[in-house]
């Protein structure tokens, strides 16, 4: 999405408890506002658009 956002996922599994000690480690906190902000963006259908543009900016870069 965004360099500046610094969000992601994960499906740690069976390792879940060190993965959130790990982010805790390397993160202290999370962005709440940048996660809900992406989650809404996600949930009313524009990150698949936004996909399909990067794609095609990307191909033309390359020309």
């Amino acid at each position: 999405m965004a360099l500046g956002l610094h969000t992601g996922w994960v499906a740690p599994g069976r390792y879940r408890d060190r993965v959130l000690h790990m982010k805790y480690i390397a993160t202290g906190s999370s962005n709440t506002l940048a996660q809900h902000a992406l989650a809404k963006f996600i949930r009313q259908g524009h990150y698949q658009p936004h996909l399909r543009h990067l794609r095609i900016a990307g191909r033309r870069a390359d020309l």
